[in-house]
């Protein structure tokens, strides 16, 4: 009987009182093995799977991109589509939070300032242009961009030419971390509500139709199974961000709901090749 595997690394996305990926997994009775990560060596440890198995792979970007062997289905997800220059030349702009983002290299970013303020006004939100940040997106006002630059440069290094995407900053009312497998939400968990972290497993209605209707029914996918940020906003729901499914935290998400939708779009993936 033809079966899938999952090869994980799950200690960064443990919190507690959250559901558990290897927990869901033993619960639906797949086999999987959690790659630990040696504090000594700086390394995960290897996949045991041959590369002609079935295999899912689940756990931080280091994890993902060392030890994927070309596995299929792999790390679903886990593309270049999710950085936001590609993905929003996918979608009608209507959709996006940041519909109104222009493109700066990071060492460009001082130098224009002042441009940055006549289309933007005097406060500002900075994120890389890379699915695969480099520094987590930031909200900053114009008096304090010199000094949250430099502390980017002392603490995460970006290279100079780091396209960065600027927008205008918006008020967000919360954020929905939502599962789309199929063409179907298969679940979804807030995780931050009025600019502070708060993991519930309720979802706003608003925002579980838009993933359905707008995003989950889209002509372009990002891939079989990912995960969309949904942002709840004045002016309604919005796509907030595209991430890979093999790659991010999944906070209050039905678990179960996951490992069975995932597992069964990789045994068919599998299966066509």
């Amino acid at each position: 009987m033809k079966t899938v595997k999952w090869a994980i690394s799950t200690e960064i996305f443990r919190r507690p009182a959250l559901p558990q990926m290897d927990a869901a997994l033993d619960r639906a009775g797949i086999e999987y093995f959690q790659s630990e990560f040696d504090t000594v060596t700086r390394q995960y440890a290897d996949i045991p799977y041959d590369i002609a198995e079935c295999v899912v792979m689940y756990g931080p970007i280091q994890f993902v991109r060392k030890k994927n062997r070309g596995y299929i289905p792999g790390a679903f997800g886990f593309k270049n589509d999710t950085n936001t220059s590609y993905y929003m030349s996918q979608l009608p702009s209507r959709l996006f939070f940041n519909s109104d983002a222009i493109y700066v290299p990071f060492g460009s970013i001082l130098d224009k300032k002042y441009q940055l303020a006549s289309l933007f006004g005097d406060h500002l939100f900075i994120r890389p242009d890379s699915g695969f940040k480099s520094f987590t997106g930031l909200d900053v006002r114009l008096d304090e961009l010199e000094h949250e630059i430099s502390s980017l440069k002392q603490t995460k290094n970006p290279s100079a030419n780091e396209m960065c995407q600027i927008a205008s900053y918006k008020q967000i009312l919360g954020e929905y971390r939502m599962v789309i497998c199929d063409g179907k939400v298969i679940t979804g968990s807030q995780y931050r509500w009025d600019n502070r972290m708060d993991v519930r497993i309720d979802v706003h209605h608003d925002a579980w139709t838009f993933a359905e209707e707008e995003v989950a029914k889209a002509p372009w996918q990002l891939d079989t199974c990912y995960v969309v940020d949904i942002f709840l906003s004045k002016d309604g729901p919005k796509i907030g961000e595209f991430n890979s499914f093999a790659s991010s935290g999944m906070y209050n998400c039905d678990l179960d709901a996951v490992v069975e939708a995932v597992s069964a779009a990789a045994l068919r993936e599998w299966n066509d090749v």
